[in-house]
């Protein structure tokens, strides 16, 4: 059986103090995967980024003499990124509308699959996931979890430089056997520059990333735009009345197969 895990689809990495137009551009895309992957009958579970709200102690009569003393932005996260965000008990920290229940009230993600973690990565996950698809799935007669053989794990959502790439590879640490995706365009970043440079890194410790492909002879594909310098090209003379067609984010040129150079 195959696993989908949605990593912090919540309002706050949307719309909210650290949302941005690329995650609302793909939030839809990632409601219409996981309704098509409950159609496939997969299993499906999601992560929820989860802080306690800051308290002060106002001790003194001036706002600058408030003192943090307990909650997120007392944690080395708040003090590193000083944005409240994904707040327990707040809308911000509620999965985005449609992804635990479609148009119907029908259940797309079970919310005993949805996991709280305090931080980017979490044990909890592999944790859940392990239990539901353990190596010895019959125990004295009784099938464990699912019942079933973990074929493949396949991740997306926010941010792919940090949670996503947080617990891909804690999965890919727990099951070092079992293909793990990372689904490209159902992932949202805070820049360009960290989403693909995570895609390397995660390339690098053998997951497969879909829609993407930085080795040479690899398919062109399109965006819905918003990528930068991914969609950009310039020409580069290449002699004899030619020109390179050559991407400004990494500098490898197009081959044309079958084809032909005239002016005409």
């Amino acid at each position: 059986m195959k696993v989908v895990v949605f990593i912090d689809v919540q309002n706050d990495f949307v719309t909210g103090p650290l949302g941005s137009k690329w995650a609302q551009r793909v939030t839809p895309d990632i409601i219409r995967f996981a309704k098509a992957c409950r159609s496939k009958g997969y299993a499906l579970y999601a992560t929820a980024d989860t802080h306690k709200a800051t308290v002060y102690d106002d001790y003194g009569k001036n706002p600058g003499e408030r003192k943090v003393v307990s909650g997120y932005l007392m944690t080395l996260e708040g003090e590193r990124l000083p944005t409240e965000h994904c707040i327990e008990g707040t809308d911000g920290h509620k999965i985005v509308e449609g992804l635990v229940k479609d148009e119907n009230r029908d259940v797309i993600i079970q919310q005993s699959h949805i996991i709280d973690k305090r931080t980017f990565g979490s044990y909890l996950l592999a944790d859940r996931i392990e239990n539901d698809f353990p190596e010895k799935q019959c125990v004295l007669g009784i099938a464990k979890g699912y019942g079933e053989t973990l074929d493949e794990i396949i991740v997306c959502g926010f941010c792919t430089s940090i949670c996503v790439s947080a617990n891909a590879q804690l999965l890919r640490a727990r099951f070092p056997n079992v293909p793990i995706t990372v689904v490209n365009n159902l992932c949202a970043d805070i820049d360009e520059k960290s989403h693909w440079s995570a895609l390397r890194v995660m390339t690098n410790c053998q997951m497969d990333i879909k829609d993407w492909n930085y080795n040479a002879g690899a398919e062109v594909g399109s965006f819905k735009g918003g990528f930068g310098s991914l969609e950009q090209w310039y020409l580069e003379y290449a002699g004899n009345n030619a020109f390179y067609i050559c991407s400004r984010y990494n500098g490898m040129c197009l081959q044309v197969t079958n084809g032909f150079a005239s002016p005409f």
